[in-house]
């Protein structure tokens, strides 16, 4: 198995806002177009699949 990168979240590639222009120009909410795009391939699914994650280690009740 390999190691897993303790601080994988800061080498993450990240194009803020993308994701949110995405899903605006869908007519939809971050969070649910993450949810339904988490399965495609390519650059889509793995900003879906990071929103979704990050959404998690936010927790509830958390403020922005």
């Amino acid at each position: 198995m390999a190691d897993k990168d303790p601080q994988w979240i800061e080498h993450a590639e990240l194009d803020k806002g993308s994701l949110t222009k995405k899903a605006k120009k869908a007519g939809m909410g971050v969070q649910s177009f993450a949810k339904k795009n988490a399965g495609s391939p390519g650059k889509l699914g793995k900003q879906s699949r990071l929103a979704e994650t990050l959404s998690k280690l936010r927790g509830k009740g958390a403020t922005k």
